[in-house]
């Protein structure tokens, strides 16, 4: 996690050819910590995200168009942890990722 700065991140996108770029996302307190991935048509962006602070994170899923947000993953009340490495696979069926969880040693 990083560490509490009073700020939040965005995903952005940038049109080379039509030189813009918009921010396909409501605001959310992390975003891509885990890395952003494209599916293998262009049809979705994946990343790692945390909607608001003291929220978990997840893995979602996001048109470019702002459109279709939806979580994949559900971590579970209490348990802390986050993913990060996020990647699609090349014909898209399949997301890796590295999903580190808190163990408890000694009491903490």
């Amino acid at each position: 996690r990083i560490p509490d700065q009073g700020s939040v991140s965005d995903l952005w996108i940038i049109d080379l050819a039509k030189q813009q770029e918009w921010r396909p996302l409501p605001e959310f307190y992390q975003v891509a910590p885990g890395g952003v991935d494209w599916s293998p048509d262009g049809a979705f962006i994946y990343f790692v995200g945390e909607p608001a602070k003291d929220e978990y994170s997840n893995i979602y899923k996001i048109r470019p168009d702002g459109t279709e947000l939806t979580q994949l993953t559900r971590i579970a009340d209490g348990t802390p942890g986050y993913q990060s490495d996020l990647s699609v696979s090349e014909d898209g069926s399949l997301i890796a990722y590295v999903k580190e969880v808190a163990v408890s040693r000694d009491g903490q």
